[in-house]
């Protein structure tokens, strides 16, 4: 019961990370597929992994820039995905 839960929530609350263009069923398919694959070392499991880090870079590189790299680096001048996401606003 607990698990139908779950999955009737992830439905309800399609992923941020998908593409807004998706009609919202499409959405809500593509989260349930990924949420039942996600973990298993499986060909389907690594695709699934991969299309949400793809969607994920995509939304990332067509946000808006709202801050300069100098206001999120880290100490060092250390630029990494926590830096690339806070330059974009997320």
């Amino acid at each position: 019961m607990k698990k139908m839960a779950g999955i009737a929530l992830a439905l309800i609350a399609v992923s941020s990370h998908a593409e807004e263009s998706k009609p919202l069923l499409h959405r809500a398919s593509d989260e349930l597929m990924y949420q039942m694959f996600k973990d298993e070392d499986t060909p389907m499991g690594r695709t699934m992994r991969k299309n949400r880090r793809d969607a994920e870079n995509r939304a990332i590189r067509s946000a808006p820039q709202v801050k300069s790299a100098r206001e999120c680096a880290k100490p060092g001048n250390v630029i990494d995905e926590d830096v690339r996401r806070c330059m974009k606003g997320m």
